[in-house]
């Protein structure tokens, strides 16, 4: 694992730049073995003297490795006038080895504003509010899924065969190839607002988004021949859930001695899947 870091801050007059640039490199990987044996003639030895076990099936002894890499590359930039206006911009690619050949990156955009109004003429001369400020954005991110190698063909092993009088266990398509296999992305739109009145004695954050997931992943039943296993994970679903968050923090009572704060939470969320099908899976 790796990454490289670059910045860059400028201010001139009332304009305010920062800057970041970020590459990294991540290697994963895992190694599991677990084994189990059953007959013994007493449990003193426990699990230090499997040995002892007078029966050991198939299934009993397992290991298992997995390897992927993640690579990332990220952009942003930062903009700020007069301490009222804020700009901000993030482009990132991501890449990883679990992913269809074709698919394997994914551009994620992001841009947001905010309007501090309590720096604005108009609002400065009223004492009672200590800061207010208005948000909005857009960006895209992605996920990639848990599994690996989803979108390579696999074989396992299957039934027992009696093959020249010995059982043996047949090897089988157990995964379908997809090379169009990619990342799961999430579209979300959010408008805001922070505010703190009263001496700061109450404050809290009002906001409201709206999110498309495109590209959910789902298994799907496919025919065989001509393909090889009977279903296909593949990026079809899409589904999109909206809602609003409130939080409002209150602190009614202040002495030298005690301090009173509550906080007070709502919010609502409404999910709704869009689609499961395309013209190809169903």
């Amino acid at each position: 694992m790796g990454n490289i870091k670059l910045t860059y801050t400028k201010d001139f007059g009332k304009h305010h730049i920062d800057a970041l640039a970020v590459m990294e490199g991540q290697k994963y990987k895992t190694f599991t073995h677990s084994e189990q044996a059953k007959g013994f003639e007493t449990n003193y030895f426990k699990y230090n003297n499997l040995k002892a076990g007078a029966n050991v099936s198939w299934g009993d002894v397992q290991s298992d490795s997995k390897e992927y890499t993640l690579s990332s590359y990220m952009a942003r930039v930062n903009y700020m006038f007069a301490d009222k206006y804020i700009l901000t911009a993030n482009l990132r690619a991501d890449g990883s080895s679990k992913l269809g050949s074709g698919h394997k990156w994914g551009w994620f955009p992001s841009a947001s504003a905010a309007w501090v109004l309590s720096q604005e003429n108009f609002l400065k001369n009223v004492k009672w509010i200590d800061n207010l400020k208005l948000r909005a954005g857009y960006g895209v991110t992605g996920s990639q899924p848990s599994d690996s190698f989803l979108g390579k063909s696999l074989l396992g092993y299957g039934d027992y065969y009696l093959y020249n009088g010995k059982w043996i266990r047949a090897l089988q398509p157990t995964q379908n190839a997809n090379s169009t296999l990619k990342w799961e992305e999430k579209h979300e739109v959010d408008l805001g607002m922070d505010f703190s009145i009263l001496d700061y004695r109450i404050n809290g954050t009002i906001d409201y988004y709206y999110r498309l997931i495109k590209g959910l992943l789902y298994d799907y039943a496919v025919p065989s021949p001509p393909n090889l296993y009977t279903t296909t994970r593949a990026n079809v679903g899409e589904m999109s859930n909206h809602g609003l968050e409130v939080m409002i923090n209150a602190i009614p009572v202040k002495t030298h001695d005690l301090t009173w704060s509550s906080t007070v939470t709502f919010s609502t969320n409404t999910n709704k899947l869009k689609s499961l099908s395309n013209d190809l899976y169903k």
